[in-house]
């Protein structure tokens, strides 16, 4: 037993020291102990290395290589023994990195290293995709990458125009047509870099259709500079018509270059040949007056600019003794025998009134302010700066052909701007017959119709039905009446026993009826979703025929996800359906400050990875387009306090009136966190600037900040909230 108990204790020390011996390196007498990592991240084009703190050293030894054996390795020493953290910048993404760190200390004027610590692997970062070997998921059909959604949606509908031109044009049959044509597409991003590809899915379906043979066309609507027109196509056999888009003219400026003045800028003016339009630009600052001065030889002196503005007027001399004679400051004329009076011997001084703005300042153009001399009615001019432009915002919804956008214009100097709010938003079709063995498509939204087309006749068991409308074809009577069995010779009792194969009032055995359909109540065959239409399935109780009815699209159900903010990026809220994963972006929250460190070890937060949509998370898009990530540049102007007035257990809050947004949102808390007894209150009016909150405690300091919002996509977009003030309440 006491062998046992001997040979665990000499155990437990050999383990000891070996754990002590790895860590800690002795030479001449001195122990260093090796530092131990304590985290490695990457961001982009850098490596952030922490490690633990080393107590009795001088300093660190960081080494990097690309190189297991740590070949070729670059080292960077740290000479302060407080620092446990680095920054390793410029290093590139796309390779992986080995890193190792040890301790050292001065003794006897060299330094004394510990081990290295254990290898740390940093691994690449997929920045871009190359090929699709790089790519998360495979290309698909479509066969390239696009940058965006919409870029999807853009080539899907060039392909389909590329392939309808060519039917129109009799290049290709309706076969060939429905073979190559894809009838829709199914599209999906890769998940480190972002890019979109997708497949097309196509219609095996071949039918015949009546090939319509199109005239030259007439222009139905002249275009403008910036409108487009509209040229119509007929058909000569069936008198369809088809319609395409001529493109806008653009602007054709003519150029007027404005020179500058003394007190006027300068500018060039363009104004468009056609429209009218103009606008200004290439501004240049008033060059400012050029004075001359030329003596009257009597103690005055005439002032001229030289520019030619017309300012010329007499003022006296400014004398001055330079030990002989008296000379003008302005004009230099010397005078050897002046009067000693105290108006020739001291230096003229302006004194200048309160200033007149001659020029009023716009939001391209500064002003001019003029002063004028109370004694000698000189003059100088100073600029005035311009004013900020003041913008009226107008909205418009979006269409089924054209994006939805808000556009600002300036209320002092016409200058405006948009940007897109939605995306078109599509047609939705049905079927309509014309009762004649043709049909058209109607757009249940804005109302277009499309050209007639002939209906497609299929056999629904017993009658012969349009594929797509509710059309029926006309059936014809094929009914004959046997004769006698004994034969007549005589021509008109032969003719008597024959009756027209297309005659129906002869005998009622000859007669037909129209079979009407007794539709039953309907079953769902395909549910509808939030993306795609459902479909029911309607059944005749009689003959068993079908016809189909859309079913609307069901609503989107949102998943909250919170994006903290960083100090690198901004905070975000992420809301995506949880069943067709559309998703948008909103309530934006400020970026963290960074902690204050030294110049020689600066601390890059990594950068908050943007959302992506994975293969399961796949789509399907043919007519309707939606918006992923467009929201973010949407966030309404920041407002901001003016004043705060106290009151009897209320705070009186004024703030900045802002246009363009629906109203606001203000916070008032005990605490600069408002956590603390919180209290918020929305104003729904844009115009309002007051409001006053009521049923705070007295005497006591509440903190108190402010946001706007507007709608968009059916949801409230926030801005930054303001700078935070404070008030005591009585």
């Amino acid at each position: 037993m006491k062998r046992k108990k001997l040979f665990s204790i000499l155990s437990v020390v050999i383990v000891m020291i070996l754990i002590f011996c790895n860590t800690t390196t002795i030479y001449a007498g001195v122990k260093i102990r090796t530092p131990s990592t304590s985290g490695i991240t990457r961001s982009e084009n850098c490596i952030k290395i922490k490690w633990k703190k080393v107590k009795g050293i001088n300093g660190y030894q960081i080494q990097y290589s690309t190189n297991k054996e740590f070949k070729k390795a670059k080292k960077i020493t740290i000479k302060s023994k407080t620092t446990t953290s680095k920054t390793i910048k410029n290093i590139g993404n796309s390779k992986k990195y080995y890193i190792r760190i040890r301790s050292y200390k001065k003794n006897k004027g060299k330094n004394i290293y510990s081990n290295w610590s254990k290898n740390k692997v940093i691994k690449p970062i997929m920045k871009h995709c190359t090929n699709n070997n790089n790519h998360s998921i495979k290309c698909g059909n479509i066969g390239m990458w696009f940058g965006s959604r919409r870029e999807v949606d853009t080539y899907f509908s060039s392909v389909c125009n590329k392939w309808g031109t060519k039917y129109k044009n009799e290049e290709i049959t309706w076969e060939e047509y429905t073979k190559n044509c894809p009838q829709g597409y199914e599209c999906w991003s890769c998940s480190y870099c972002g890019k979109w590809t997708g497949d097309f899915t196509y219609d095996e379906k071949k039918t015949t259709i009546h090939t319509h043979i199109w005239n030259s066309g007439k222009i139905t609507k002249q275009a403008t500079c910036t409108s487009t027109g509209v040229k119509t196509y007929t058909c000569t056999s069936c008198k369809a018509t088809k319609t395409s888009t001529i493109s806008a003219l653009g602007h054709n400026y003519n150029k007027t270059i404005v020179k500058p003045t003394c007190t006027q800028s300068g500018y060039t003016k363009y104004v468009c040949s056609r429209c009218a339009d103009t606008y200004k630009s290439d501004y240049q600052s008033a060059i400012g007056h050029n004075y001359s001065y030329t003596s009257n030889n009597d103690k005055t002196h005439t002032v001229i600019c030289t520019n030619n503005c017309g300012i010329k007027y007499t003022e006296n001399c400014s004398l001055q003794y330079n030990g002989e004679y008296y000379v003008c400051a302005y004009c230099k004329n010397n005078y050897e025998n002046v009067e000693t009076s105290e108006n020739d011997t001291t230096t003229h001084t302006h004194t200048w009134d309160a200033g007149k703005i001659t020029t009023t300042p716009t939001c391209t153009t500064t002003g001019t302010k003029t002063y004028t001399c109370t004694s000698c009615g000189a003059t100088k001019n100073e600029n005035v700066d311009k004013i900020e432009h003041d913008y009226d915002c107008e909205t418009n919804q979006a269409t089924c052909t054209e994006d939805g956008y808000t556009k600002y214009t300036c209320k002092y100097c016409g200058y405006s701007y948009q940007y897109i709010t939605e995306y078109a938003i599509g047609h939705i079709y049905e079927y309509i017959s014309n009762g004649d063995g043709t049909h058209y498509q109607h757009c249940t939204r804005c109302g277009y119709k499309t050209m007639n087309q002939e209906c497609i006749k299929i056999n629904n068991g017993s009658d012969y039905v349009c594929r797509y409308c509710d059309y029926v074809f006309p059936q014809r009577v094929t009914t004959t009446i046997e004769s006698n069995s004994t034969e007549t010779t005589s021509k008109k009792d032969d003719e008597s026993t024959k009756v027209s194969l297309t005659d129906t009032s002869n005998t009622s055995a000859s007669e037909t009826t129209v079979h009407t359909h007794t539709w039953d109540a309907g079953k769902i065959t395909t549910a509808p979703t939030c993306t795609t239409t459902g479909i029911k399935t309607y059944t005749c109780t009689s003959c068993g025929a079908t016809r189909t009815e859309n079913i609307d699209k069901t609503e989107h159900y949102f998943n909250k996800t919170v994006i903290p903010a960083t100090s690198v990026n901004e905070g975000y809220t992420i809301y995506e359906c949880n069943n067709c994963h559309y998703s948008y972006i909103t309530d934006y929250t400020k970026k963290l400050e960074e902690p204050q460190t030294s110049s020689k070890n600066n601390i890059t937060t990594a950068a908050t990875t943007k959302p992506s949509i994975t293969k399961e998370q796949r789509t399907y898009e043919s007519i309707e387009k939606t918006s992923y990530k467009k929201v973010a540049n949407t966030k309404p102007k920041n407002t901001s306090i003016k004043k705060l007035k106290k009151g009897k257990k209320a705070i009186v809050v004024n703030w900045k009136k802002v246009s363009c947004i629906k109203g606001y949102q203000i916070q008032v808390a005990t605490d600069k966190k408002f956590k603390k007894n919180a209290k918020t209150v929305v104003v729904k009016k844009q115009k309002t600037t007051t409001v006053t909150i009521k049923k705070l405690k007295s005497k006591k300091k509440y903190y108190v900040r402010i946001r706007t919002y507007k709608n968009s996509n059916n949801k409230k977009v926030y801005s930054s909230w303001s700078k935070v003030k404070s008030v005591v309440t009585k």
